[in-house]
């Protein structure tokens, strides 16, 4: 160094500048790790949500639906209708959407309301968009108005509407039914946690039906500036970051276009709640990794500053070794000096430790001894040869143990000029296995997350257990022909009107058997296997199907949530089979195998391509059930050869379900 101080600087310059990279690089791949974790975690909370508000929709707009269509039938029936009391203890019906229903004739005065208009309100509807619209189209379809302000409770309201034809298939009038905008986002209350959350269904035209920001709601709203609408061009389901075309917030979105419906259905959480942690581990990542980089320039300049001073050379250099020779022995990590060939010239205690030797070593040894891939010494590959590595290698301990060991590596000069490798090893053993619990707590946390989110599906099933099936409205049909004839015919009334009776009488039998079936009341009283029973009892005394049901075990002690599950996918490919398969034989097993449960469910109907037909959202509910127990499910099926679907979910019992919540 006397002779030569330039180089000894640009070595010395060099070699911290080598450590100083090698810090950065390690700890902006850390933070580009983490961002992209609370990105992708961010997009997949924003899916579900998504998909959340898609199905609370369709279900309100459908019950909405549902009452505009029977009380249009009792109207064309009598020609009034004004008892709405008949749907006041009626379980079926929502009664804050029955409250704003309106019936107006054909010249747009109104005939009837649940909720009375007050005395000074304007009662014709016949400069209302929505009137005007079923007055010129010749379907009947229903019609879902943008945010207009109801004269029946003096604020905004969605109007629902359906035209009324008459017996002699002559326009009749209107029946619609106001909702407020706050109904359709009512579902996230409570389920956002922060005041710039974002959910909203908006129409195609940009308007939007409803929405709320926080806590605050609102609605009317254009945005058709958002590049929502470019993204929907392309997918009809798909997430996305914009800035929100209202507050100009960067926001992470995600969206989908409902179901037969011109709805959009969308999420969206800023980007600065987004990133809320990862600043925060930035910040600190970035604090902790710049001390440690001004210690090590402070600790460079001054070896610079010792080489610059040439009469305290000497002085300079014995309090350098001294403390070089103090970071070697008292480093927790293990640090090899080698030479070119791979010959171990010193090594601190921490290696002896690391690779399980004796002290001192007892004759010289090779570092390769202690790698597992066999590399030709010769090579420039190894990383004792190279200028600088950074990277993890399988290494062995004297007692022929293996550990991964996480290795930083560069070469210097010695005084005889040959080069030397300052290896750096860390034992990676530790690391890794709090890596994979944290990776299983987190799987964990989300199938717990995941079942709260069926529990409260569940809870709505049971409240809208009534939900009525196609074939009621045949019934019904058949009775309105029937009383028709009796209308015009009174002498054939003995003839059709017991007959008309008696279809009633199905229709409500047929109504009581559907909301058993939706909401089985021997799910909570029996074990799975006789609840499963009752169904399939149910199901053939239709004579529509053949079940064959065969299970090794009654399952007494299972999870209430898990016999929910398991009935819930039965009774939802039943009823695909009931649909689709046009199958005569169903067969059934329910068995336990190694501690988990295995169901099958295979029909002999006419199959179907998986490769060329989607899953339907029967089969999403059936997969999203048996994820919530971090179980598997599989579809096997082709034309003409009927379908199977098997699924694995680990066996739960009720004492096991009740640890996991006390622990959490």
């Amino acid at each position: 160094m006397t002779k030569n101080p330039i180089s000894a600087i640009s070595s010395v310059i060099l070699f911290g500048a080598l450590l100083i990279a090698l810090l950065w690089v390690n700890i902006f791949q850390q933070l580009k790790k983490e961002k992209e974790f609370a990105i992708n975690k961010a997009k997949q909370l924003n899916a579900n949500q998504a998909l959340a508000l898609e199905s609370f929709a369709i279900r309100t707009i459908q019950n909405a639906d549902l009452i505009l269509q029977v009380v249009r039938s009792e109207y064309i029936q009598n020609n009034t209708f004004s008892d709405f009391q008949l749907f006041e203890h009626n379980t079926t019906i929502d009664q804050k959407l029955l409250e704003g229903v309106v019936i107006m004739n054909a010249h747009g005065d109104l005939v009837s309301s649940f909720h009375p208009f007050h005395p000074d309100s304007l009662t014709n509807f016949t400069t209302k968009e929505y009137f005007q619209i079923h007055t010129t189209t010749a379907n009947d379809s229903l019609y879902i108005s943008k945010p207009i302000t109801s004269r029946l409770f003096s604020k905004a309201v969605i109007v629902l509407s359906r035209k009324i034809i008459d017996k002699n298939n002559q326009f009749a009038g209107v029946i619609a039914l106001q909702i407020f905008p706050e109904t359709f986002t009512s579902f996230s209350d409570g389920a956002f946690v922060d005041s710039f959350d974002i959910v909203s269904l908006i129409a195609p035209d940009g308007t939007t039906y409803a929405r709320k920001t926080g806590a605050v709601a609102s609605y009317g709203e254009n945005i058709i500036k958002s590049p929502l609408f470019q993204h929907l061009k392309n997918k009809p389901v798909d997430n996305y970051f914009a800035k929100d075309a209202i507050r100009h917030i960067p926001t992470y979105f995600s969206y989908r276009q409902l179901k037969n419906y011109p709805i959009i259905a969308t999420v969206g959480k800023r980007e600065v709640d987004v990133l809320r942690d990862y600043t925060k581990i930035k910040t600190k990542s970035l604090l902790f990794t710049s001390i440690i980089t001004l210690l090590l320039v402070m600790f460079l300049f001054v070896i610079i500053r010792s080489i610059q001073n040439r009469r305290r050379f000497f002085y300079a250099l014995a309090e350098s070794e001294e403390k070089y020779r103090s970071m070697f022995e008292n480093s927790k990590d293990a640090i090899l000096l080698t030479e070119d060939n791979g010959t171990i010239i010193d090594l601190n205690a921490a290696a002896y430790n690391v690779f399980k030797l004796n002290y001192p070593m007892p004759f010289v040894r090779n570092i390769s001894e202690f790698i597992v891939t066999e590399i030709a010494a010769h090579s420039s590959a190894v990383f004792y040869r190279q200028q600088a590595f950074n990277g993890e290698v399988e290494l062995k301990r004297s007692n022929g143990s293996v550990f991964t060991g996480e290795i930083a590596s560069s070469l210097y000069k010695s005084k005889t000029g040959c080069h030397v490798a300052v290896i750096v090893i860390r034992d990676a053993t530790e690391r890794r296995r709090l890596e994979n619990e944290l990776a299983k707590e987190r799987n964990h946390r989300e199938q717990l997350i995941m079942q709260q989110v069926i529990q409260t599906q569940e809870r709505e099933r049971e409240i809208i257990g009534g939900e009525l099936h196609d074939n009621v409205c045949q019934i019904l049909s058949m009775t309105k022909h029937y009383l028709e004839l009796i209308e015009r015919n009174r002498e054939i009334s003995q003839t059709y009107l017991p007959q008309a009776r008696q279809l009633i009488d199905d229709s409500i039998q047929e109504i009581r058997h559907l909301s058993h079936a939706i909401n089985p009341p021997t799910l909570a009283a029996k074990n799975i296997v006789d609840a499963l029973n009752v169904l399939f009892n149910n199901i053939t005394a239709t004579g529509k199907l053949t079940i064959s049901f065969n299970y090794s075990h009654t399952f007494t002690d299972l999870d209430m949530q898990q016999k929910r599950a398991i009935f819930r996918i039965v009774q939802e490919q039943l009823n695909n089979v009931l649909k689709h398969a046009a199958a005569t034989e169903v067969l059934i097993s329910l068995s336990l195998e190694n501690d988990d449960l295995h169901l099958s469910i295979a029909d002999n109907g006419k199959g179907f391509d998986p490769l060329k037909q989607h899953a339907g959202l029967g089969l999403n509910n059936m997969e999203a059930r048996v994820k919530a127990f971090a179980g598997r499910i599989t579809v096997v099926s082709s034309p003409g050869k009927g379908c199977k679907v098997e699924a694995v979910i680990p066996y739960v019992k009720n004492s096991e379900l009740l640890k996991q919540k006390n622990f959490y």
